[in-house]
């Protein structure tokens, strides 16, 4: 539940900055603004998009899917930066 509420939050601030850009063409030129795409992109796809595709496929959550560590270590690479 922790990780649905970070991600929400996290992919909210996204569309925030995003939306302060008067050209949103100028968010490319931004590092850190591409760095947090990246990292909300990642955080997403593992957060909602894996566990969708997870249950169409008929996996039960449990099983392995795979090593996930390195999107782990992305995430909190991201905190790290706020902090």
């Amino acid at each position: 539940i922790a990780d649905h509420g970070f991600c929400g939050f996290f992919a909210w601030e996204w569309i925030i900055r995003f939306m302060a850009f008067r050209r949103k063409c100028d968010g490319l030129k931004d590092g850190w603004f591409v760095f947090d795409t990246i990292l909300v992109a990642v955080m997403v796809s593992d957060t909602w998009i894996t566990q969708i595709v997870m249950a169409a496929m008929g996996v039960s959550q449990n099983s392995s899917f795979g090593d996930a560590s390195i999107l782990r270590l992305l995430r909190l690479l991201r905190l790290m930066r706020l902090a």
